[in-house]
């Protein structure tokens, strides 16, 4: 059998491992506190999308909610989590939540093929940026900019291929 049609057959065959699944159309929202929670969900109120919300305290949960209620029916259509619910300590700010709860979520959102929002979030390792420690991004130095594909945010009215400073605050 040749590449592409092995690619395929097993491209169909997890499409339709993925599609014998099903989740509740619920989300699942963390936050630090309820003010956060309920900043995040009046959206969410708006438009009648049902959501659950877990509150985050600084020793973090014990257990997660039920992510599903069998290997083929997920209880959420989608994870929020906000400021990765992470407290600052005296060595710098960390997530509440463990290492194991992380892992249950990231496998819940891998099993049920369901989107993580991760917001307000400072970029680390863990998700993919490392920090430059010389050059162009000290404090105080321009980095010229620009958006080479803005499809995705049609409505947000940023201009392709428009050089910006990354010292200007307005790039719209």
């Amino acid at each position: 059998m040749s590449f592409y049609k092995t690619w395929f057959v097993f491209t169909l065959y997890a499409n339709l491992a993925l599609a014998a699944k099903t989740f509740s159309n619920t989300l699942l929202v963390f936050a630090r506190d309820t003010t956060a929670a309920n900043n995040a969900v009046s959206g969410l109120q708006g438009y009648g999308i049902p959501y659950q919300t877990v509150i985050v305290p600084s020793n973090g949960i014990s257990t997660l909610p039920t992510l599903s209620s069998s290997s083929t029916t997920g209880n959420y259509g989608g994870i929020v989590v906000l400021s990765d619910v992470a407290y600052q300590t005296s060595t710098g700010f960390f997530t509440a939540l463990t290492d194991d709860q992380w892992k249950a979520l990231y496998a819940y959102q891998e099993s049920f093929g369901v989107r993580m929002v991760r917001m307000d979030v400072f970029p680390t390792a863990d998700l993919g940026v490392t920090v430059v420690s010389q050059g162009c991004c000290k404090d105080g130095v321009e980095q010229l900019m620009s958006f080479n594909d803005t499809s995705g945010f049609p409505t947000a009215n940023i201009k392709s291929y428009v050089v910006q400073s990354n010292i200007i605050k307005k790039i719209y």
